[in-house]
């Protein structure tokens, strides 16, 4: 067999469909009718759905004995507690509750033979997750779920009873029963407590006088350091005045008691102003005789002696003339004596503050001493106080967190809410005839492909087989 025998049984697939398309026409267009018919006397399929709205509004109570001073983190919705959600949705008594109520294991138009068995009811659940799709909505806190009934009301009622009965189960999933009752209990043992621990302090601070221990310490040694301050400046104040009178009394015995205050001298007036105007007369009555007689006349030279006497003893008069003096007290001793008994009286001040000021030091030595030793209780009694008053203000807080949870319950207020309520399409979702048609003209055209690519097969087989015998 050379090689042009061997080409000539090669199919072309363009000659294929050009030979032999009559036939893979009739054998698709028979499928595609196929196809419609069995579409026909498929059941029918309506489908329901709703969605709920997961959020993080309402955070979880956490029922616990414990004491913490710390608040709960903000809640932050995160893809596990969806899937929770999710899961709980699907869970098996819910299921089992929906099958019950909408009595899904009766036998139904497709010839199952649901019962009310416990095998019936099974396999109705097992075919309840078969037509039940729940998801997610993409980058969304939704969910979205659907379901697959015989018929519209059938789909919307199972979805409604499953959304019921899950909102149910979500409320009783995230309460707590009996919470209320638990921190009601606990804030009166801890309002005795408190109660307790007050009185007791009440009694310390009456018995010891101590209230705030830090405060009355600092107020304490603040007040000695004052008063040692206080008390050096008293000491330098009584070694300065002890000088000033040292000084004081030195002064007063080197001063004399009494001291010449004025000293006036009295000249002899009225005899000096006589002499006087005798001498004016008599140097007149000179100059009146000098016309007439020479000077060294007798009568001249007579006057000039005269005259010589009056001047010489008015000269006495005028140069030794009668003093007087005014004694009085010597200020300067009388200041000195008075500064001193100023000083004296001030040291007996200075003395007698620094006895109180002694005083008031012991008496700060004392409470400091009776804060250290009382330190302790007070610290145990004002913190048993503290830990009851946190107590009783944590479960508090936790007893009205605990009421407004359970009204929060009741008025089924939670972190789901079913933002589409069920509905369902008047058309159904399957059987597509578009879809089975599309499918029906795939399938045909591979059968009626492969069909005339076996006969065409055979066609070249059976010519090779005549070329054959011919040759030999």
């Amino acid at each position: 067999m050379n090689s042009t025998q061997i080409s000539d049984t090669d199919v072309s697939v363009t000659r294929l469909i050009a030979e032999r398309w009559p036939i893979m026409l009739i054998v698709s267009i028979a499928f595609i009718v196929v196809a419609g018919v069995l579409t026909s006397f498929m059941p029918k399929k309506y489908e329901s759905s709703m969605k709920f709205l997961v959020s993080d509004e309402r955070a979880d109570l956490v029922l616990t004995p414990e004491r913490s001073q710390q608040e709960p983190p903000q809640p932050v919705l995160t893809e596990a507690e969806v899937n929770s959600e999710i899961e709980l949705m699907n869970s098996e008594d819910i299921l089992l509750d929906v099958v019950l109520k909408n009595k899904l294991y009766l036998p139904s138009k497709d010839g199952d033979d649901a019962s009310g068995s416990p095998r019936g009811v099974q396999r109705a659940i097992a075919k309840l997750k078969k037509n039940l799709t729940i998801s997610v909505i993409h980058r969304a806190n939704i969910i979205e779920v659907q379901y697959k009934a015989n018929s519209p009301e059938n789909a919307r009622t199972v979805l409604q009873t499953l959304g019921d009965d899950y909102l149910a189960a979500h409320l009783k999933a995230h309460s707590a029963p009996g919470s209320s009752e638990f921190y009601a209990g606990k804030v009166n043992e801890y309002s005795t407590a408190l109660q307790d621990a007050r009185d007791k302090l009440a009694t310390f601070h009456n018995e010891t006088h101590l209230f705030s221990l830090p405060q009355q310490q600092t107020a304490a040694i603040d007040g000695l350091q004052s008063t040692d301050v206080q008390l050096k400046d008293v000491g330098v104040k009584m070694a300065e005045l002890q000088g000033r009178l040292s000084a004081d009394q030195t002064q007063i015995s080197n001063t004399p008691g009494r001291m010449t205050t004025q000293e006036r001298s009295l000249p002899y007036q009225q005899a000096t102003e006589q002499l006087e105007s005798m001498l004016a007369n008599m140097r007149n009555r000179r100059i009146a005789m000098a016309t007439k007689f020479k000077p060294s006349d007798r009568l001249i030279k007579e006057l000039d002696q005269q005259i010589a006497g009056t001047e010489a003893q008015l000269a006495k008069l005028r140069g030794d003339p009668a003093s007087e003096q005014t004694t009085d007290v010597n200020p300067i001793r009388e200041a000195a004596e008075s500064e001193m008994s100023t000083s004296q009286i001030e040291l007996r001040a200075l003395k007698a503050r620094s006895e109180a000021l002694s005083d008031v030091r012991a008496q700060y030595l004392q409470q400091l001493s009776m804060l250290d030793e009382n330190s302790l209780t007070l610290e145990k009694l004002l913190q048993a106080e503290k830990d009851a008053q946190d107590n009783y203000d944590i479960y508090t807080k936790n007893l009205n967190e605990a009421r407004l949870a359970g009204s929060m319950d009741q008025q089924k207020f939670s972190n789901v809410h079913m933002v589409e309520t069920p509905y369902s399409s008047p058309l159904p979702v399957s059987p597509k005839l578009s879809v089975n048609l599309a499918a029906g003209a795939v399938l045909g055209f591979i059968v009626s492909f492969g069909f005339a690519f076996y006969q065409e097969a055979k066609q070249k087989h059976e010519v090779v087989q005549m070329a054959s015998i011919s040759a030999y």
